[in-house]
């Protein structure tokens, strides 16, 4: 179960997490944050015109301790808003800057509350999912996601833990005439209550209302387990009308869930909706205080969606533990979403698999073999790691997130059988200390890895390759195994650097003769690796070893020394390398 834009949502997720995210940053002249300056923010939003489609948002920034003329950075709403205006209270205007997603707040030499004020025009098109809008708003009906209307205070990550010295208290209201029912953090779910107040808010609230739904309407329980103790919420809209099929999925993935989690259940409500007046599938949050996505699904991309939503309403709110959803952690945070919402696809039947258009094309076998030729062939790829998370390429990012960490996610799990009867014996322990504030990733290297970590170090690092712990080989994949798996990765990678004006080296995957190859290699001594190495590869693949060495030749050919560096592949797959080459193999293959 594949998302094609999946990539660029890690790249734009890990991005957001390290540059901003989650709190209130105060810089004053010399650019040092004084942790005795401190605000209480109020937000306040106005619901009352649903056939405009827009609502108010108004922030009210009390300041308690803070020195003249301070600058305040606030994180921009994910949808596009008005011109925001900004007004002291007595009056005077008050610039506002944007600078990459942030609002600057220039406050003027009197110290005295601001209001700040702007509107959102809901169910506007997502940006990267097509076929999808950022929240709704009918007359029964208005949902969002926290980040995608309100513009929370920021923070970098080196401050995310001192937050609660920054914001003294938030509050946040719903104004509006309907007679609806309201499903939001910090709230009894399904009531009538629409407001909250958190006093010295730390980092698990903000975390929360940034990713959370906020659902205000008519729902209905909707029983999700066979005993009927497990309920999510259903959009009244569609409660009798709602499709078995996309029902039936979503209970086979919440009972995946319920095994995986041993047998815990999420904390928050899950609200199942309806699609727009357009059929688009309504983005509502997913978060630890709530998650709400529309229920239909009609293809392998809205089950992927579903399954990820499910995924985050148990992990999100049953591990709080803060430093897990930055870098260097976002291997464990990220990776275990991307591995086992894609796992989930299982546990549908195979006639909602091929209902859905399902294909488990990513499996270990085929990542196993794309992992191998990149490890192989590109050594910037190959280094991707944990010191690295959020200053990839694209290409990295895809190799890191998509090849590298699920097979070492795979590898810790296969260790972890050896001494747990656990679904998954990651998962149980940052389960085990969710309510902790900081992952203790030594004492999680001694628990989960044991005697193994030196060994997971080393993956994650590129010092070593991870061995074939599963027996996999690419003879099932047809003749030439793993090789058009590969070719149309890179051909796609090619493609995208295309449409940027810039040139990637594509490799060609036609191999030349088995036999004549042998010779070339016995007579001028080809190795791209130890003996270990290259056993390693030719028992997973006989093609992807053939290439390999066919790469080494091509080398020796062009006089390339390193073939892997980004010069060497540069020169070696470029027009006179592909000269060379072509020119030999005609003369001797």
């Amino acid at each position: 179960m594949k998302n094609n834009m999946k990539k660029w949502w890690i790249l734009a997720g890990i991005i957001i997490c390290v540059l901003v995210i989650f709190g209130t940053i105060i810089i004053v002249k010399n650019n040092v944050k004084s942790s005795n300056e401190t605000y209480a923010v109020n937000y306040i939003v106005k619901a009352n015109s649903a056939s405009t489609g827009i609502v108010s948002v108004t922030m009210e920034v009390i300041p308690e301790k803070i020195k003249a003329e301070t600058e305040l950075f606030f994180q921009m709403p994910e949808i596009n808003t008005s011109e925001p205006k900004c007004v002291t209270e007595s009056g005077k205007d008050v610039t506002v800057e944007e600078a990459g997603g942030v609002w600057k707040i220039n406050s003027p030499k009197k110290i005295e509350p601001l209001t700040f004020t702007y509107d959102v025009r809901m169910g506007v098109d997502a940006d990267t999912n097509v076929g999808t809008v950022y929240g709704a708003f009918y007359e029964d009906l208005l949902v969002f996601q926290g980040r995608q209307l309100l513009a929370l205070p920021w923070v970098g990550q080196e401050e995310a833990s001192k937050i609660e010295q920054s914001v003294s208290k938030l509050t946040f209201k719903l104004d509006t005439e309907y007679e609806w029912n309201s499903i939001m953090p910090f709230t009894e779910v399904n009531s009538k209550k629409f407001s909250f107040i958190k006093e010295n808010p730390d980092w698990n609230v903000f975390n929360e209302i940034y990713y959370s739904a906020f659902c205000f309407g008519n729902f209905e329980q909707l029983p999700i387990d066979e005993q009927q103790k497990d309920v999510f919420y259903i959009d009244q809209a569609i409660s009798d009308t709602a499709d078995i099929n996309a029902l039936d999925a979503v209970k086979l993935f919440y009972e995946y869930y319920k095994n995986l989690f041993n047998g815990k259940t999420p904390k928050a409500p899950v609200i199942l909706l309806r699609t727009d007046e357009n059929d688009n599938i309504i983005l509502g949050g997913t978060g630890a205080g709530g998650s709400a996505l529309t229920l239909e699904m009609e293809e392998a991309i809205d089950c992927e969606r579903m399954s990820r939503t499910l995924y985050h309403s148990f992990f999100d709110s049953l591990n709080r533990q803060e430093n897990l959803r930055y870098a260097p952690n976002l291997w464990l945070y990220n990776g275990l979403a991307d591995f086992y919402s894609e796992d989930s696809a299982l546990a549908l039947s195979d006639v909602l698999r091929a209902e859905y258009g399902i294909s488990m094309q990513d499996n270990l076998l085929t990542r196993y073999g794309k992992y191998l030729y990149y490890m192989l062939s590109d050594q910037s790829v190959g280094s991707s790691s944990p010191e690295v998370e959020g200053q990839m390429s694209v290409i990295q990012n895809d190799f890191y997130y998509d090849l590298k960490v699920p097979l070492i996610i795979a590898t810790i799990e296969t260790f972890g059988k050896e001494e747990s009867d656990d679904p998954s014996v990651m998962i149980s322990y940052l389960i085990e200390h969710g309510d902790e504030k900081e992952l203790d990733l030594k004492d999680f290297n001694k628990k989960v890895l044991g005697k193994n970590e030196e060994a997971v170090r080393q993956y994650l690092s590129g010092e070593s390759f991870i061995p074939n712990y599963w027996g996999l080989n690419d003879s099932v994949l047809g003749d030439n195994g793993i090789l058009p798996e590969i070719s149309e990765s890179e051909a796609r990678y090619a493609e995208e650097y295309e449409q940027q004006d810039m040139t990637y080296p594509y490799p060609s995957f036609k191999l030349v003769d088995c036999e004549k190859m042998d010779a070339e290699i016995n007579k001028r001594g080809l190795t791209f690796g130890s003996e270990q190495l290259e056993n390693l590869v030719r028992d997973y693949s006989e093609n992807l070893y053939y290439w390999c060495m066919q790469a080494m030749l091509r080398a020796e050919l062009c006089e390339i020394k390193d073939p892997t560096t980004p010069q060497g592949r540069a020169t070696l797959y470029g027009d006179e390398g592909e000269k060379i080459w072509k020119e030999y193999c005609d003369k001797n293959f």
